[in-house]
């Protein structure tokens, strides 16, 4: 849920291949970004996180981008070249890992740590 009790949604999800990058537009007007090798090493699959509920860092060599599926109303399931595609992104989740300029400036220039990490 996003503020307000309004769902956020994305307005799509597209690949900038240049910037090796996740773009993200969503109905609240922000535009997330997202670098592959963020978006790989925050999965939150069990093949990548266990199952005992705390995330960590995954070292992953660099990905590319094969593509994303949608899953229901509240999440997006990427798929990379490595071939590893299990974790499906919560909405939410994805907005705490945003790598734009200004999420970046609230965590006063540090990576992202989504609030379930060790």
């Amino acid at each position: 849920m996003g503020t307000q009790g309004k769902l956020i949604q994305p307005r799509d999800i597209k690949d900038d291949a240049a910037r090796r990058e996740i773009v993200i537009p969503w109905t609240d007007g922000h535009l997330s970004r997202f670098p592959y090798q963020v978006l790989r090493g925050w999965c939150p699959c069990a093949e990548c996180q266990g199952h005992g509920g705390t995330l960590t860092w995954q070292e992953v060599p660099p990905v590319g981008f094969v593509k994303v599926q949608p899953v229901g109303l509240y999440g997006a399931q990427f798929t990379w070249s490595d071939m590893h595609g299990h974790g499906i992104f919560r909405f939410d989740y994805l907005r705490e890992l945003c790598c734009c300029e200004a999420c970046t400036k609230q965590r006063g220039g540090k990576p992202p740590r989504p609030a379930a990490a060790g």
